[in-house]
């Protein structure tokens, strides 16, 4: 759609009364699907970024381009910090901004490991808990995987296991691949349980197997907790009990 018939159909809907249907055009027309650079430039004109809710918030996002790695890391523990809180609604406008999104996302280039971590968790929550619809979270994040570290894997693995692809299952049923161990056995278990029931009945299939083999060396308590959760949530209910009575 050209720049010129794109303002005209936003200005119509502006008119009608429809600003979230203006937003959404431009979003998915400038971010979401298409990289329309006419398209932001509007949504920027017509759409300023929300004031912070908090002092300070401004600042992380920025810093997170910084170049002294200290600051990076600061940064990206504060907006992750800030994401995992229960849900705001004077946090929604600002988080669910695209640009701020877009900040995130190119947080997640960053080669320093504790920065990435924090940055994953941040467009996580973002994502689950706020339920900012891009798809160039699940797919940017899922991109990351190869040739990662374990604790790396882990942290991608919670970060996009409530969108419940196939993409996201064939990833956790590396999980017993990954170290640390126990770690990795615990996020597995977790997200299954939450979210499992998203899988098909083959995935399921390959995941109960995963849980299982975790399962019967495992001593810890909370680890242990978390596989029998997952079993349970994908129908592996008759498994756990036919290994307990063994």
């Amino acid at each position: 759609m050209a720049g010129s018939s794109l303002d005209t159909r936003v200005a119509a809907l502006l008119d009608e009364g429809k600003e979230d249907e203006a937003k959404e055009l431009l979003l998915e027309r400038g971010y979401f699907r298409d990289s329309d650079a006419e398209a932001r430039a509007t949504y920027e004109r017509l759409f300023p970024r929300p004031a912070e809710p908090e002092k300070g918030l401004d600042e992380a996002l920025s810093d997170l381009g910084a170049a002294s790695v200290e600051a990076r890391r600061k940064a990206a523990r504060k907006l992750s910090r800030l994401t995992h809180r229960s849900t705001s609604l004077l946090l929604r406008p600002w988080l669910r901004d695209p640009r701020v999104v877009a900040a995130m996302l190119a947080a997640l280039d960053d080669d320093d490991d504790k920065v990435l971590i924090d940055a994953l968790r941040a467009v996580g929550e973002l994502s689950r808990r706020y339920a900012y619809p891009d798809p160039r979270i699940h797919d940017r994040v899922l991109a990351l995987a190869p040739g990662r570290n374990g604790k790396i894997k882990i942290a991608i693995a919670l970060s996009i296991a409530h969108f419940g692809t196939p993409a996201v299952w064939s990833l956790l049923a590396q999980a017993l691949d990954w170290k640390p161990a126990k770690a990795a056995q615990h996020a597995l278990g977790m997200m299954v349980g939450r979210y499992g029931q998203k899988a098909d009945a083959d995935q399921q299939r390959i995941l109960a197997e995963r849980l299982l083999t975790a399962l019967g060396p495992q001593r810890d308590p909370e680890v242990v907790t978390m596989l029998v959760a997952g079993l349970r949530n994908i129908g592996g209910a008759d498994a756990v009990a036919a290994l307990t009575e063994a």
